[in-house]
């Protein structure tokens, strides 16, 4: 993809996979494992514990994950839409920095602390951000993309589009203790 195209570094590797089988597709050890906004998507113990098995001795993992600061708005006012016109509510997905603790803490691995990023988002970045299907199948995963396009819009029609939303992304690193 894109990332492929940009990077052209002899010492960088693209591998296409499904993260928990990564552990299956790589068959030598690696030096970092980088993974940003997806373990949210992804069934992250199972990942963990893939990106562990493939890590070299000296290997690292950082990934980054956004999380809003407060509940996202936008996202509030979906569930609304979804409780109204569908019956059901809103489910959030996260990623549990405790699961990390538990795959890669203990005696052999040290976690770096979360740290973090924030910036101000502009209520169309938001929408936009919403309209990528993958943003909204993890809470709609009934529904069609063009029903789960419906909810945003409506949503949409409704949130307040002046001003600025504050977004936090959060990043940290898992690594073997010396």
């Amino acid at each position: 993809g894109i990332a492929k195209e940009k990077i052209k570094a002899g010492n960088v590797d693209f591998i296409r996979s499904r993260a928990e089988k990564i552990d299956e597709v790589i068959k030598e050890k690696v030096d970092r494992v980088i993974c940003n906004s997806a373990f949210w998507q992804l069934p992250a113990i199972k990942t963990l514990k893939a990106i562990k098995n493939v890590l070299k001795d000296d290997g690292r993992l950082m990934s980054f994950s956004g999380k809003p600061i407060e509940k996202p708005p936008l996202r509030l006012l979906m569930a609304e839409v979804a409780v109204r016109e569908y019956g059901f509510p809103l489910r959030v997905a996260s990623f549990d920095l405790n699961a990390l603790k538990r795959i890669f803490g203990g005696e052999s691995y040290s976690i770096g602390l979360p740290k973090a990023i924030e910036y101000q988002m502009t209520a169309e970045e938001i929408y936009e951000f919403n309209r990528i299907p993958i943003m909204t199948e993890n809470f709609f995963p009934e529904l069609s993309y063009r029903q789960r396009m419906r909810i945003l819009d409506k949503a949409y029609a409704e949130f307040d589009k002046n001003g600025t939303y504050p977004n936090k992304w959060n990043f940290f690193t898992a690594k073997k203790k010396a």
